[in-house]
């Protein structure tokens, strides 16, 4: 997980049977953010003490669970499943009154694996499913949360009215272009996984950059 400098953040240790990491981050209103990882055919009992290891995050401030949850058989509409995981699931989206954003395929098995829970839906914007950027059987997500002000003593020009987090599922894949290296075949050409990663890190720069302009330009500004 990748948080911006420009918010004050820290990880909250947590104890559970999942592959979890819990972020905190402070604004007006705290946000936790999660990165879940649960196994396929994962136990019923695992889901159960995921949502009770997590239920006290629920009560006030705005929660983001992120990851792959291994859930095929989920109808995430209707809140049904015909697995005892996956009833338990909805069980808790609905006690906990959450909801889960992706409607759409985020695997090449044509199912919904990788998901985002909130208990604050309204600040998601822009939710993608990158089906063409994949380097596996899964596809990166990215989307939007936007929170409403920031607390940092940062100067004026680091810190915007909006601030933007980025899925994680997509935003970890920029750090293996960087461990890449870049050797051209004898032919000329580069792996298929290269230029998959090379085309993800050309899209986050399109997406994101003009986001990391805008927050500088105040500062060329107020130079004399």
């Amino acid at each position: 997980m990748y948080v911006s400098n420009s918010l004050i953040s820290h990880s909250i240790d947590i104890t559970t049977s999942s592959e979890l990491l819990l972020v905190k981050i402070d604004c007006t209103q705290s946000l936790y953010c999660c990165c879940i990882y649960i196994p396929p055919n994962s136990p019923p009992i695992v889901y159960h003490n995921l949502f009770t290891s997590l239920t006290q995050y629920f009560n006030s401030s705005p929660v983001l669970l992120l990851g792959d949850f291994n859930l095929p058989d989920v109808c995430w509409s209707s809140l049904s499943s015909s697995s005892i995981s996956g009833s338990i699931m909805c069980d808790y989206l609905f006690d906990l009154n959450l909801s889960q954003t992706i409607n759409k395929p985020t695997s090449i098995h044509g199912s919904i694996l990788d998901l985002v829970i909130t208990n604050h839906p309204e600040p998601i914007t822009s939710t993608t499913i990158n089906n063409y950027l994949s380097l596996s059987d899964h596809f990166p997500i990215s989307f939007e949360f936007k929170l409403l002000e920031q607390v940092s003593n940062l100067p004026h020009f680091l810190t915007t009215p909006k601030q933007t987090l980025m899925d994680c599922a997509i935003i970890s894949q920029t750090a293996f272009f960087f461990t890449i290296t870049w050797i051209r075949s004898p032919c000329g050409t580069i792996s298929k996984e290269k230029s998959n990663m090379l085309v993800t890190f050309l899209y986050l720069c399109v997406r994101y950059l003009p986001l990391l302009l805008q927050s500088i330009l105040p500062l060329k500004l107020d130079m004399p």
